[in-house]
């Protein structure tokens, strides 16, 4: 009878751990062809401490549509993604400077941000994608700043300056992120891992990245199976990075640290994430000349930065639509009679 019964245990052990090996799932990067909108909203409280000068606070507010198209893998199986800016959305409020930009409101005179992102509105940023999901080339951001530099000649400098910060390759790296977040093997519900990499960012330099990685859930849906991801981890510089804004004038960006935490949605069929939700907090310090003139003559300004808000991505098929922007009512016309 114990016989029978040990033989039995060890059938349905067997059985169970089949099953859920079975259950496994494997998370790859494919980028299935298609059209789609992504959308990226940020929004960030900062604080900016200038020792004895004091300190002020504004909330930062960020709102970025894409149209993303992956065309058809050709005869060698590659791909080519890509991608327009549709619409920005940006307000900065409180402190000494106060301003906002929506690209898709008419025109109301002259606005700062615009010149610059109407410039990125015109842009299309392609890529190449090997048939194993890889970037292997991107183009257009270095085009974007070559025709502001041609614009505008004053702002020429700076932007060749922005170039060598923000870049294709930049790009690349930026557009790939989320690979990074993907374990190495097939995973489970309840499987852990740690996806740890490195990742050049505009002025702040090398980054180490560290994520605590979980897989929460599998959810089905009617188009296949959604991954719930559970991260937690940190991204900072060891010795930070700096951005010329002109001959002689420096910012260095020194002992960036950032704390994130959230969930991220990786669809199985489409394979790519297609949602990401993510809490965040960052410290900085901000090193700049106060005075123009020879950077080794110039005052130096100390600024210690701090952040903290929330930051949503979503990536859904389908073509982009543009909203419905409301005109501003239109005054009535001046009637000498009646004194309108």
């Amino acid at each position: 009878m114990l016989k029978k019964s040990l033989i039995i245990l060890s059938i349905l052990t067997i059985a169970s751990a089949a099953y859920c090996e079975q259950q496994k799932v494997t998370l790859k990067q494919t980028f299935k062809p298609g059209t789609y909108v992504l959308t990226q909203n940020q929004n960030m409280q900062q604080t900016t401490i200038m020792g004895e000068a004091g300190s002020f606070s504004q909330n930062v507010n960020m709102l970025m549509v894409m149209e993303m198209v992956i065309s058809e893998p050709d005869e060698n199986g590659s791909k080519k993604m890509t991608t327009t800016f549709k619409r920005i959305v940006q307000s900065i409020t409180g402190g000494p400077v106060n301003m906002s930009y929506d690209s898709a409101e008419p025109d109301e005179g002259f606005n700062p941000m615009a010149s610059i992102y109407e410039k990125m509105l015109e842009t299309e940023i392609s890529a190449a994608v090997d048939p194993e999901g890889n970037l292997v080339e991107v183009s257009g951001i270095s085009e974007m700043f070559d025709k502001m530099g041609a614009e505008f000649p004053d702002s020429a400098p700076m932007m060749e300056a922005m170039k060598k910060q923000f870049n294709d390759e930049m790009m690349k790296e930026m557009i790939d992120y989320s690979k990074k977040f993907l374990p190495t093997k097939p995973v489970g519900v309840g499987d852990s891992w740690v996806a740890a990499s490195k990742m050049n960012f505009p002025m702040l330099g090398e980054m180490d990245i560290k994520q605590n990685c979980k897989l929460k859930d599998i959810e089905k849906t009617s188009s296949g199976k959604l991954a719930l991801i559970d991260f937690k981890g940190t991204m900072k510089t060891e010795e930070g990075g700096s951005f010329e804004m002109q001959p002689g004038m420096k910012m260095e960006f020194k002992k960036m640290e950032m704390t994130q935490d959230g969930v991220m949605k990786y669809d199985l069929v489409l394979g790519m994430m297609t949602q990401l939700n993510a809490n965040q907090k960052s410290n900085m310090v901000l090193v700049m000349p106060d005075v123009a003139g020879d950077e080794e003559s110039a005052e130096k300004m100390t600024m210690v930065v701090k952040q903290e808000g929330v930051m949503n991505m979503t990536i859904k098929p389908g073509k982009y639509v543009p909203p419905v922007i409301k005109e501003p009512a239109s005054q009535p016309a001046y009637d000498e009679d009646q004194g309108l």
